[in-house]
């Protein structure tokens, strides 16, 4: 079978024409791509998919993935290290109400011997939790410069407290 009739506009596709679904028994979407990219413009398409992003649930569930994605953590590690933290950026000390801002998960980038081999964070290099403005502006500045680093920031910057927790050290000593 080298066509497929999209269910949109009715048409015989290439198969090249349709996005890949795993999910599908034949592996395709049932609407052709250009079908798909029409219906995604539309003002009512743009409305719903923009409300379903504002929604708790949907911001909860693209946290959740994005956790898993970019530092290979659970949900629960992310609370693991913020109750340590005490709900408190781990450089400025500020508290922070979980349920209306998440802090960032602050982890080393030149940290690339993983204990998996993947190219991706991993609970090795991740040193705690912080405020957007410590994360962006404050610890760019200090990791370049050493001169500028307290002792409590550098014990900041060598701590790894989930792979501590994994290895059974208790992290609230380590603050």
């Amino acid at each position: 079978m080298t066509t497929k009739i999209c269910v949109g506009c009715k048409e015989p596709r290439s198969l090249d024409e349709f996005y890949k679904d795993g999910r599908r028994l034949n592996g395709l979407w049932s609407r052709c791509i250009l079908c798909i990219r029409i219906a995604s413009k539309t003002p009512e398409s743009r409305l719903k998919r923009n409300a379903y992003r504002q929604s708790p649930n949907a911001q909860t569930s693209l946290f959740k993935t994005s956790l898993k994605r970019k530092f290979r953590m659970s949900p629960e590690d992310y609370e693991y290290l913020l109750d340590a933290q005490d709900g408190r950026c781990a450089l400025c000390k500020r508290a922070f109400d979980s349920k209306l801002l998440k802090l960032s998960v602050d982890h080393d980038h030149k940290h690339v011997i993983h204990s998996d081999g993947a190219a991706a964070g991993c609970i090795e290099c991740i040193r705690g939790l912080l405020c957007s403005n410590c994360n962006r502006v404050v610890l760019p500045v200090l990791e370049r410069d050493s001169d500028l680093q307290s002792d409590v920031v550098k014990k900041y910057l060598s701590q790894r407290p989930l792979k501590e927790k994994y290895d059974r050290i208790n992290f609230g000593a380590a603050l």
